[in-house]
């Protein structure tokens, strides 16, 4: 805990966060006042976009590229991002900037693909801006996260899971400004492409489970130690789709993310799934002594064997020397224990139990749904701001936007209406025309009734 540093060989996942580039946020909203506005609302709200271009400047995303792995500087930008965003979406209730819409802000914001710094992306719309931001306050919360998680004492883990779950939320809320951008998704940077978001984001769900899983081994006695293994088992199956989900979208994802990705995740499936396996071991052998006359031993051993047989696959593959000397000795460590495990449980079979090994290892419960790493949106994110006071004399143009659209809609669905009656009357008035035409040459009148029809013989 004496340095706020980590080891630049943490950084196997080859995530880097959006570069920003800077322009005018002020004049384009001092032109639309001005067109729409009197002088003195515009006038008490020019100070508010002066501070919010101040924002927008301090966050000089390529310094903080170099200064990734601080802790300092990683909380820093995590309160200026935090700041900014609630202005942004305060902008985005506020006023609309659709070039297709007649009443709007004449603003792009721009922003570089952080997977190919070459491309520079600028789209009229808050939504893009904010998801932008949003992308780059994930990088900073995983990164924090993963940095957290390695200090010794709970409440630093604790916060880990906190960031972690900030970091989900912020993947789940790029995805829905994204539904909502009037923007073609072939135009999306390539860090927005879903499956390389969705990856990060069971990564994430992964790491968390991890450090819950840091936490509470120590009190596996007084928990149980089926339940450590549930825990351990969340993390495998999060860091399990999110490598199946890698699989199938590769030749979709950047070669950075597949660079990182191919090597990373399998060490996490396959070790925290030998360590969960072993867990399970463990558990049935303390099983013996209450319930003797089943095959708590043969099962055991067929935990252990399947976590050995898990763990010789990940040794054997050539992406294992490319993995950090402690992730190498990890491995090591746990193959020794599950081997020497194997022995006893051999050995103890033999003499007393005699009971066939289980082949078929049955399934680690779930983990209680309450336990869970669900996404947290970061608390006051949507609170009204202090100086919001300075646009009340200015409309919410989203609002107008909305009742508008409602209007739109309304008087669209009361010319279907009205048009799906009048069809409806057309029709029935043709029926009735041809029923009456009919009627005419086939019903006789009230005075034919008076008379016979029948010809005469005369």
């Amino acid at each position: 805990r004496d340095t706020h540093r980590v080891n630049r060989r943490q950084r196997q996942l080859c995530i880097r966060s959006r570069r920003r580039v800077h322009g005018d946020i002020v004049g384009p909203f001092v032109q639309f006042l001005s067109q729409h506005y009197n002088q003195k609302i515009l006038n008490e709200a020019k100070p508010l976009f002066e501070k919010i271009s101040n924002l927008r400047r301090e966050l000089n995303f390529q310094d903080l590229q170099n200064k990734i792995n601080d802790v300092q500087v990683l909380q820093s930008y995590e309160q200026k991002c935090f700041e900014y965003s609630r202005y942004i979406y305060l902008l985005g209730k506020k006023f609309r900037f659709e070039q297709n819409l007649p009443k709007h802000v004449k603003l792009s914001f721009s922003w570089t693909d952080s997977l190919d710094q070459r491309k520079n992306l600028a789209f009229s719309d808050w939504r893009f801006e904010q998801a932008s931001l949003l992308y780059n306050q994930m990088i900073i919360y995983f990164q924090l996260g993963r940095i957290l998680m390695t200090y010794q004492d709970d409440q630093s883990k604790k916060l880990a899971i906190q960031k972690f779950r900030f970091g989900v939320w912020c993947i789940k809320e790029i995805k829905n400004l994204q539904s909502q951008m009037p923007i073609d998704p072939n135009h999306y940077p390539s860090d927005f492409n879903s499956a390389h978001l969705y990856i990060l984001m069971y990564v994430m769900q992964g790491l968390g489970f991890l450090t819950m899983f840091n936490i509470h081994e120590k009190n596996e006695a007084s928990l149980g130690i089926e339940n450590i293994a549930s825990i351990c088992k969340e993390a495998e199956k999060c860091f399990s789709t999110a490598y199946e989900l890698y699989q199938v979208e590769k030749g979709s994802l950047n070669p950075l993310i597949v660079q990182g990705l191919a090597k990373v995740i399998p060490f996490y499936v396959n070790y925290y799934r030998g360590v969960s396996y072993f867990k399970m071991a463990r558990h049935h052998e303390d099983l013996i002594k209450e319930e003797a006359l089943k095959p708590h031993l043969g099962t055991a051993i067929g935990f252990v064997q399947r976590a050995i047989e898990n763990l010789n696959g990940l040794k054997s593959s050539q992406d294992f020397k490319t993995y950090n000397m402690k992730q190498q000795d990890s491995v090591n460590q746990l193959l020794g224990n599950l081997n020497q495990a194997l022995a006893i449980y051999l050995e103890k079979n033999k003499k007393i139990y005699n009971q066939p090994i289980q082949k078929e290892i049955p399934e680690i419960k779930d983990l209680d749904a309450k336990i869970n790493i669900s996404p947290v949106e970061p608390k006051g994110l949507r609170d009204s701001l202090e100086d919001e006071k300075l646009l009340e004399g200015i409309a919410d143009e989203e609002l107008d936007f909305i009742f508008v659209t409602i209007q739109q809609q309304t008087e669209q669905m009361r010319n279907n209406l009205e048009g799906a009656f009048r069809g409806f009357i057309d029709s029935k008035n043709k029926i009735y025309t041809d029923n009456n035409i009919c009627l005419l040459y086939t019903s006789p009148s009230p005075r034919d009734r008076q008379k016979s029809r029948m010809p005469s013989s005369a």
